[in-house]
Order: C-alpha cells, then structure tokens, then sequence
C-alpha cells in the first residue's frame, strides 16, 4: 500500500480567499455608509425637533405677553368693566334672556294675540261640534247662517275667558294657586251641570247650555295639571254615581 495523503487544502486559502475579503470589504463599507446616512437622518431629526422646541418656546411667550394684555386691558377689545358695570351688564343680558324666553323675539302685542288664536281656534270648533250635535240628536238641523251668528256670539266671550285662563302673564305664586283653584271648582261646576243638564233637561234647555258647558268643562281639564284633572273627573263621576244621574244618561 502506497503512503500517498490527500493534497492539503491549506494551499487554498491563498488563492480563492481573496474574492471573499473584497466582498467582506465592499460589504463593511457599505455598512459605514448606511450608519453614516442614520446618523445624519439622526442629526436632522434633532435639528428639527429643536427647532420646534424654539418656536414652542416663542408661541409660549407670545402666550404670556396676550395674557398679560388682556389682564390690564391693553392691546385688546376686551373692556375692563368695574363691579358695577359687571352687575349692569349682567342685568341687561338677564332681561335680553327674558324677553326671548317670552316671545322668541317676538314683540309682546303680537305674540300674545297669536297665542289667543292658538288657544280660541280648537276650543271654538269644539264649540261649532257639540252645538251641531246636540241638535242633530234632537232632529234639528242649523243652516250656515244660524251657526255663524252663534259663533260670532260666542267667540268673543270665548276669548276674553282664555285670555284671563290661559294666557295673561301670572306674577306671584298666590295668584297661580287662586287661578289653579278657581279652575278646578270651574271644571267640577262645569262637568256637573254638563251631565245634569243632558240627562234630565229639556231639549230646549239642553240646546242653549250643552256646547258652552262642554267647552269649559274640556278647557279647564285641558288646562288644569294632570293630578288635578284626574281628581275633578273622578269626583264627577262620583257624583254622577250617588244622584242618579248616571242611570238617567243610560236609560237615555
């Protein structure tokens, strides 16, 4: 057997080594460059993040410099009012307040008379309707003119009623409470007679006292608060129940 060893590999280093250092180089360089680019976007960045610190600094200053304007009521249209000027001022926003709260900007005169319509046009069809049907019940039939003479008649009256019930400004409490009882002894007055008078009165009786009745007796429940409503129609039925009334409307 031949001694022979296989050829050392040593020798090649010398050789294929150098393609690989020069990449290594070219590779390393390249690395410099890009470490060189960072730290100049670095720098950049820094620069430009002072450079908002600076003009954070002025906008901070020119800040304090209007504040200090604004407080001594130089350099500004801001008025320096005294306490008395401030409790002036403050009166007269609160009557602006009030007179928008009250009409909308609404002149006084005119939005009262357009509340009156408001509040006089379904109670006065309300009206037209029970009259034209307590005499359609008793076979009557009212021509055009005959209704239109009773409304010219009543709507006037009508009027003057929810003028003083429902829209004339109440200045103290005691005034709102007298108003509210009156109303409720007018819906249980109202409601009573309205009954009474369609179970047991004549037709002649009952054709000139029904359509007033029944408009005031819906008006004050329409206008009282919702307890008292409740408590005036509980004890007008009460009523109706221990006089008998209730069975004579069911016999009629």
């Amino acid at each position: 057997m031949s001694n022979t060893q296989p050829p050392s590999r040593v020798t090649g280093l010398t050789g294929p080594s150098q393609p690989s250092t020069t990449a290594t180089t070219q590779q390393s360089n390249a690395w410099t460059a890009s470490e060189l680019e960072d730290s100049g976007s670095e720098d950049d960045y820094g620069s430009d993040s002072s450079y908002e610190k600076g003009q954070e600094e002025e906008e901070g200053s020119r800040f304090e410099e209007l504040g200090d304007e604004v407080l001594s009521g130089r350099g500004t249209n801001i008025e320096v009012l005294s306490p008395e000027g401030l409790q002036a001022r403050g009166e007269e926003l609160m009557a602006r307040h009030q007179a928008l709260a009250d009409g909308n900007g609404i002149p006084t005169p005119i939005n009262t008379v357009l509340d009156l319509l408001i509040w006089c046009m379904p109670f006065t069809f309300l009206y037209l309707l029970l009259d034209i049907m307590i005499q359609q019940q008793y076979a009557m039939h009212p021509t055009f003119l005959i209704e239109l003479g009773r409304l010219l008649g009543t709507a006037p009256i009508l009027a003057v009623f929810i003028y003083y019930t429902a829209i004339r400004r109440i200045r103290t409490t005691l005034q709102a409470r007298l108003l509210e009882g009156f109303i409720t002894l007018l819906s249980l007055a109202s409601g009573v007679a309205f009954l009474w008078v369609y179970a047991k009165a004549p037709y002649t009786q009952s054709t000139r006292q029904l359509p007033p009745l029944g408009t005031i007796w819906v008006f004050t429940i329409v206008r009282l608060p919702l307890p008292h409503a409740l408590a005036a129609l509980a004890i007008v039925a009460g009523w109706t129940r221990y006089s008998g009334v209730w069975d004579a409307i069911a016999r009629k």
